[in-house]
């Protein structure tokens, strides 16, 4: 984040701390999404619905934090 902001008047950002604060910033929002969830009066009444989407959650903050590792070009 630093470095984000110590470079924030350049045309770009430089980007390897653009990409971990993109992806680390979708894996917190989704991490947050799943602890929401457990607290649903429904998680524990309909297990067959929250098991699969909270492994779809986990399977997805893996790929984001994987996509900020990998730094694609823009």
């Amino acid at each position: 984040m630093v470095s984000l902001i110590e470079h924030a008047a350049d045309p770009a950002s430089p980007a390897t701390p653009a990409w971990w604060v993109l992806s680390a910033s979708v894996a917190v929002a989704l991490l947050a999404l799943t602890y929401t969830m457990t607290t649903l009066a429904d998680w524990a009444r309909l297990p067959s619905i929250y098991q699969p989407l909270t492994r779809s959650i986990a399977i997805g903050t893996i790929v984001a934090l994987l996509i900020g590792w990998w730094r694609p070009t823009p």
